[in-house]
């Protein structure tokens, strides 16, 4: 399985093309990700299936990169 991940602002990401096989389905699932003793958090604030990517491909952000950031407590990456 492989997604994509899109800064939505606000300090808040979302997934929104997930493809199993040949199969692609869109979604938009907008969290936030922090780290709470000493455990990483993700907040989901909405999710739900939509028709298609709306996303900008100028916005996308690493996931690994996200992570790395709470690990690391430095701030969150956005878009350049």
């Amino acid at each position: 399985m492989e997604t994509k991940t899109y800064y939505a602002g606000y300090n808040n990401y979302a997934f929104c093309e997930v493809i199993q096989g040949e199969v692609v389905v869109h979604y938009k699932v907008a969290f936030a990700i922090y780290r709470f003793a000493k455990k990483f958090r993700l907040h989901i604030a909405s999710a739900y299936r939509v028709d298609a990517n709306t996303y900008d491909a100028k916005k996308r952000v690493n996931f690994a990169s996200i992570v790395l950031s709470v690990a690391q407590n430095k701030k969150l990456p956005t878009p350049k």
